[in-house]
């Protein structure tokens, strides 16, 4: 019950704000609340990565692959994860509570990138994008929208690298209990109005 009132919530403070996709900006989101360059957890070259980011708030499916020293691409810091060594397309990033904002830098051999936000397996938005290894706006995402989850469909040979991932999680709200004083109240309200009302008559 708490969730369903938490996600109302949420809905409704995100629903006043215009949705918005980040197709190729230069810079992710700014003033994150969780910022990742996946040098986070100690990990190293063909690891495979599916919860290990899951205290800070993400895991990955099926999952993707640590690499310590990409090659250089803009918008990058060692380390980065990517989804061959085999090639997983589509993915997932799951995040572990409901977010309203998340942005990564990602590139690909050149061609058209399908990224969908998603909220319990429910489509909430989507896009297509040109990405490729050289470009300087080369992250993407989605703000002011209420969503779990994002599908990544790469396109050309389906081979990417991701870094720097910012996200907002969703305000969490707690529902108050009622107070266990407030019905003896109301029933007091309640019994000295009955009085006054048969006193006047």
């Amino acid at each position: 019950m708490t969730t369903v009132f938490a996600t109302i919530a949420a809905l409704g403070l995100v629903g006043a704000a215009q949705a918005a996709t980040v197709n190729g900006a230069t810079s992710g989101l700014a003033g994150a609340n969780t910022e990742l360059a996946f040098d986070e957890v100690p990990l190293t070259t063909n690891d495979i990565v599916t919860d290990q980011f899951a205290a800070f708030g993400v895991t990955f499916s099926p999952n993707l692959v640590y690499y310590g020293n990409p090659a250089e691409y803009p918008n990058f810091t060692d380390p980065a994860l990517g989804n061959f060594s085999p090639i997983v397309n589509p993915f997932f990033l799951d995040f572990t509570s409901n977010v309203t904002a998340a942005t990564f830098a990602i590139v690909t051999n050149l061609g058209a990138s399908t990224f969908t936000a998603l909220l319990d397996g429910a489509e909430v938005e989507s896009f297509s994008a040109t990405t490729d290894l050289v470009s300087t706006a080369n992250f993407f995402g989605f703000t002011d929208i209420l969503f779990d989850q994002i599908r990544v469909d790469v396109g050309s040979n389906g081979v990417m690298f991701m870094d720097n991932l910012a996200f907002n999680a969703a305000p969490t709200v707690s529902v108050v209990p009622l107070p266990a004083g407030l019905p003896l109240l109301l029933g007091a309200l309640g019994g000295f109005a009955l009085l006054r009302r048969h006193r006047v008559t």
